[in-house]
């Protein structure tokens, strides 16, 4: 018997305000919408779930980093973590056939989705679910967990951090010469990548 999603139902609207007048006339429309479409969705199947992280993520890109999970929060007193689940697992596994995860539960796909998994690990785990395994989040954190303990580093990787070494130490030698609007923008970018560092599941 394939393994069944977990059944977290919607939550009813979470007392948290959010400002939506703060926003564009337009981008309000949209992110509204957006809503809206996600209240409609089944959240008992995993198609449901996945769609709702597709519709998460397009309203992410439509606001500001700082504004998306208030929106989140007011609209459906989601927790960052259960955005960012919802929102990983669209982004890895939403353009699989419905009928490659039917052996999956929601939360494998959840650990499976996490930035710092390793590809070859998911890979393992769909050829398995493919041959007739049931994946469940125990399988699927024991085989994360194998392919990290064999992890070397990625050469590409390491040349991205040696590149962000060399532009923040030339940065430091022209922070004198910038505008007030270049130091709010490097700023900006700088707290957004931070908050990713500090957590890789995002």
């Amino acid at each position: 018997m394939p393994v069944t999603a977990n059944r977290p139902t919607l939550p009813a609207r979470s007392p948290a305000k959010f400002d939506f007048g703060s926003l564009e006339a337009d981008v309000r429309v949209q992110v509204l919408r957006q809503a809206a479409a996600i209240r409609e969705l089944n959240c008992d199947s995993l198609a449901g779930k996945i769609e709702i992280g597709r519709r998460l993520a397009t309203i992410r890109k439509l606001v500001a980093w700082f504004d998306f999970q208030p929106i989140v929060d007011a609209e459906f007193g989601w927790s960052k973590t259960t955005t960012t689940n919802y929102k990983n697992v669209a982004r890895i596994f939403g353009n699989l056939k419905p009928g490659r995860l039917a052996r999956f539960d929601w939360s494998a796909l959840v650990v499976l989705a996490r930035r710092d998994v390793p590809r070859p690990a998911r890979i393992e785990a769909l050829r398995r679910a493919r041959a007739g395994e049931n994946i469940g989040k125990q399988l699927a954190e024991s085989i994360v967990a194998r392919h990290l303990h064999s992890l070397v580093a990625d050469p590409d990787a390491e040349q991205l951090v040696n590149g962000v070494f060399q532009a923040l130490g030339k940065f430091e030698n022209f922070r004198d010469r910038l505008t007030a609007s270049q130091r709010d923008r490097v700023l900006s970018r700088l707290i957004s990548a931070a908050n990713l560092l500090s957590d890789p599941q995002e």
